[in-house]
């Protein structure tokens, strides 16, 4: 704890590298330079013309990085203190180790299993350089487990974690959303991990309007891995998503830049399981917001909250107050709702 204290101390106000000019990163760049505990934000991936229309389009406290690739000397010398990753997920792990390595704190927002326990897989080597990662800062895993976490504290035994989530972000977020639910994956039941066929065991779930219901099945998701460091003693975690619709807008356009992609609408379900005083009880949690929207914001509140976090890599709910993040994601336009009557 007092290493944390210190590294908070020594910073008045935060130099922010983002790394990521798609969808989530242009939200995210704007939340940042929002925040007065940010000082500036530099933008340090794109085209020149691209980081600098950016740039002039968030105002005074954004910069347009100077170099037009990101290794170890373009990071030293653009002097930043903390990088928030907001590119592709596979290419997260290396930019984390380049930045640890800089001497800078990192926010990922990574979702998918194999590169989230990569990023986990980085801890000692944070420790190390006395640095502190965030993982898994987005809609999902990021805002589901901040919901699950909140709703555990009102139980006094928990049985299990039931999520469901639904919507992307970018084009990118929604390529790899669509590979996500192509891919086999692994649930914790009964106390271990099972494996699974991506696309299984099918349900309709009910999000908060307007979404309404959704069908969701099994993927590639990693909830349960950032759950099981919070909850070791949960006997089953639950995780579905909806299958992205097609995209609307040819990759080819897309990628030529001549129509921007519409932004899906996004919702997070969470349901937990347990006992109160001896008491069969459920708690059920929804949100509500664009993918992009919600993951900028909790990028964001990573990113103040990085810098007092021990050195190490930890999920996002395990350095976010949850009572505190939801009041913030509130003033933000980002909608947390409580279902009422489940038993």
């Amino acid at each position: 704890m007092a290493g944390a204290v210190g590294r908070r101390a020594s910073v008045i106000q935060m130099r922010v590298g983002v790394i990521g000019t798609g969808l989530v990163g242009r939200r995210a760049a704007r939340e940042l330079v929002g925040l007065p505990e940010v000082g500036s934000v530099v933008l340090l991936t794109g085209t020149s013309k691209e980081r600098v229309r950016l740039a002039e389009s968030l105002g005074p406290k954004a910069e347009a990085g100077p170099f037009e690739t990101v290794d170890a000397e373009s990071l030293t010398a653009s002097e930043v203190d903390t990088v928030v990753l907001c590119g592709l997920d596979e290419e997260q792990p290396d930019l984390a180790r380049l930045a640890l390595g800089a001497g800078c704190h990192v926010v990922s927002v990574a979702d998918s299993v194999e590169t989230v326990d990569t990023l986990f897989g980085m801890d000692d080597f944070a420790r190390e350089v006395d640095r502190s990662v965030v993982v898994g800062a987005n809609m999902s895993p990021g805002w589901s487990t901040v919901l699950a976490w909140h709703a555990s504290t009102l139980l006094d035994e928990i049985d299990e974690v039931s999520i469901a989530v639904t919507g992307s972000a970018g084009p990118a977020c929604h390529e790899r959303r669509a590979k996500a639910s192509r891919t086999d994956t692994q649930e914790w039941r009964d106390d271990e991990w099972v494996e699974c066929a991506a696309r299984s065991a099918p349900e309709l779930v009910w999000f908060p309007d307007p979404l309404g219901a959704v069908d969701c099945a099994r993927g590639d998701l990693s909830e349960a891995v950032l759950l099981r460091r919070l909850l070791p003693e949960v006997p089953q975690i639950a995780v579905k998503m909806g299958r992205p619709t097609a995209h609307p807008i040819p990759q080819r356009v897309r990628r030529l830049g001549r129509r921007p992609a519409p932004q899906e609408a996004g919702g997070v379900r969470v349901a937990v399981s347990g006992r109160t005083v001896g008491q069969s009880s459920t708690v059920v949690y929804g949100l509500l917001s664009p993918p992009a929207a919600s993951t900028a914001v909790l990028a964001a509140l990573a990113t103040r909250a990085v810098h007092a976090a021990p050195a190490g890599v930890r999920g996002v709910a395990e350095v976010l107050d949850p009572v505190e993040t939801l009041r913030a994601a509130a003033e933000r336009g980002v909608r947390g709702l409580v279902y009422e009557g489940i038993d």
